[in-house]
């Protein structure tokens, strides 16, 4: 299967969600392992639904934590990439050795100067960024500011760069032909019972960047 953009599916909590990951196409595969993280997961469990997939790149990621605590459980797993949900220069070069994604942020009222300097501050450890928008109505606000988009348009010519918006089959396409990222991310979640979810939404979305034969 093949795909216009690189797909991220995160946060992935099960072996649904992960088969659903590598049959969709999904170039990349993550799995959070913040404790208290609402969809944190045992990295004993990462281990075994790892175990299963075959295709997508291994991202384990991190909203906090300390370098020596992650580096050890992605030498332990065997990860591809880590992800940094938050910005730390000392963390991101202690785990440089890595291949990192570097999530920074955006919000209506956060100045491009700001977003700029987190990219000039981490760019020396950083391989992919994601930025992370995170309510739809802050969506369509962002993408009517001319000046956050041609930062975005910006951004994206210059790096790899995955958005993680919140997408609906209205706005994904013109959110991709505005920007034209590096690739997506969507998110995984519990399951509505042990081997059942609901994937309607997420078929829904990749249908929509599935190239034609």
């Amino acid at each position: 299967m093949f795909l216009k953009t690189n797909l991220k599916l995160g946060e992935i909590t099960n072996l649904s969600d992960a088969r659903f990951a590598a049959g969709r196409g999904a170039a990349f595969a993550g799995y959070n392992f913040t404790p208290g993280h609402p969809n944190y997961l045992e990295p004993e469990k990462a281990q075994e639904i790892i175990g299963w997939l075959d295709g997508p790149k291994m991202v384990g990621e991190w909203n906090n934590g300390i370098a020596e605590v992650i580096w050890d459980t992605a030498e332990r797993l065997q990860l591809d990439y880590i992800q940094l949900n938050w910005i730390d220069t000392e963390v991101g070069d202690k785990l440089q050795e890595w291949n990192i994604i570097q999530n920074i942020d955006l919000d209506i009222d956060k100045h491009t100067d700001v977003i700029i300097g987190q990219i000039d501050a981490t760019q020396a450890f950083t391989q992919i960024y994601m930025f992370t928008l995170a309510a739809e109505a802050d969506l369509d606000l962002y993408l009517k500011s001319k000046v956050h988009v041609q930062m975005l348009q910006s951004v994206c010519r210059d790096y790899p760069v995955i958005v993680n918006f919140p997408f609906s089959t209205k706005n994904l396409l013109p959110v991709l032909d505005e920007l034209k990222p590096f690739g997506i991310n969507l998110n995984g979640g519990k399951e509505i019972k042990p081997g059942y979810k609901d994937f309607d939404l997420l078929n829904d979305l990749v249908d929509l960047i599935e190239l034609e034969d």
